[in-house]
C-alpha cells in the first residue's frame, strides 16, 4: 500500500462523524452535558431549536451566548 493511501485510510478512521440529538434531548441533560441549565440551552439554541444539533456545535453555540454582552 502506498504511504498516500494508507495516510488517507489513517485520516477517515481519525474523523468520527457525530451524531447529532434533537434539542430536547440536549436540553433535558443539559445540566449533565454543558454545565447550564435547560434555560441557557434555550437561549443559546432559540434559531436553531428545530434541527438536529452536535454536542460539539450546541457547545459552541452555548459559549458564544455566555460571552455575548448584555
Amino acid at each position: 500500500m502506498s504511504k498516500t493511501k494508507k495516510a488517507q485510510l489513517d485520516q477517515a478512521a481519525g474523523e468520527e462523524k457525530e451524531f447529532g440529538f434533537s434539542f430536547e434531548a440536549l436540553k433535558e441533560h443539559s445540566k449533565d452535558l454543558f454545565g447550564v441549565k435547560p434555560e441557557i440551552l434555550e437561549g443559546a439554541l432559540f434559531y436553531i431549536k428545530h434541527q438536529p444539533i452536535t454536542k460539539t456545535e450546541a457547545k459552541k453555540h452555548i459559549d458564544a451566548f455566555l460571552s455575548k454582552e448584555v
